[in-house]
């Protein structure tokens, strides 16, 4: 169970990092109607869910790796390390 104190924490460790990012995207994959999932209250699970998570939660833009804020050399890197990999 999340905490509910804590926006964006879909895993219930009290972080909001990218491991719930990776759930939320799952969420919108699978098209959920999971009420957890709607960030942004439309009534549905969405993109829109994402950006919220990106810019209201996580105070961040896309293309952040590393969730530090600003998007530089270090998240080319960690892009570029990963690149083509396949999803475990």
């Amino acid at each position: 169970m999340t905490d509910p104190g804590v926006t964006g924490d879909f895993n219930g460790d009290t972080l909001v990092d990218a491991l719930d990012i990776d759930l939320l995207t799952a969420a919108i994959r699978d098209a959920s109607i999971d009420s957890q999932f709607d960030l942004d209250a439309s009534g549905l699970v969405d993109a829109g869910d994402l950006d919220n998570m990106i810019d209201s939660v996580l105070s961040t833009v896309p293309g952040d790796a590393n969730l530090d804020r600003t998007v530089d050399l270090i998240d080319l890197s960690a892009l570029a390390s990963n690149f083509d990999a396949q999803a475990g």
